[in-house]
């Protein structure tokens, strides 16, 4: 008959706060530890000191073609559409982002339809509904263009951390005479932490 020691499972003496059980083996009796080793094959981790992965080893990366859940890093969102500009800003379209810290980026390609000529063009992500926002959320083209085709202008990566959902535009800008002149954009933003 096996003699078992479930009473180390149960006394506490000799450990500290924070410790965890492990197992020595089937031969072995379980002891206090100050660290976890092996896998772990449950559905949650929580944790409430610095997650400290191997600095060769890393954090593994997915391998599959899908998606980061919502709420969880590398969460991706993204919109595109088309339309027909004005000379002032414009929103071209718009996603909604929970509260967290996200990478957020588009870009615009205006085509001219027998436009004369353009002066201004610029694109940029912004909280402020068409409105280009401060630097570093816009990149924008300010010399005259005659006959202008198809100008592609993406936004810079801006850093956006929030703590409640907030819509967040791809706001366009033009100045042209003659024509018309129509945008085509995206914008995507991917949740860092």
């Amino acid at each position: 008959m096996t003699t078992k020691s479930p009473i180390k499972l149960i006394d506490p003496s000799g450990s500290t706060a924070g410790q965890v059980i492990t197992s020595g083996g089937p031969s072995t009796p379980p002891s206090w530890s100050s660290t976890f080793t092996g896998a772990f094959n449950g559905t949650t981790v929580t944790a409430s000191g610095l997650i400290i992965p191997s600095s060769t080893v890393g954090i593994k990366g997915t391998t599959a073609v899908d998606n980061a859940q919502a709420g969880s890093v590398g969460e991706f969102i993204t919109a595109s559409a088309s339309g027909v500009t004005a000379n002032s800003a414009f929103n071209l379209t718009s996603i909604s982002l929970t509260a967290g810290d996200w990478d957020v980026s588009g870009a615009i390609q205006f085509i001219g339809a027998s436009v004369t000529s353009a002066s201004f063009l610029a694109s940029g992500v912004s909280t402020t509904s068409a409105t280009l926002g401060a630097f570093g959320q816009n990149n924008v083209l300010q010399f005259t263009m005659t006959s202008p085709s198809a100008n592609h202008l993406p936004t810079p990566v801006w850093r956006l951390s929030i703590s409640s959902t907030t819509t967040v535009f791809l706001v366009g800008g033009t100045t042209f005479t003659g024509g018309t002149m129509t945008a085509n954009g995206i914008i995507r933003a991917r949740r860092v932490r």
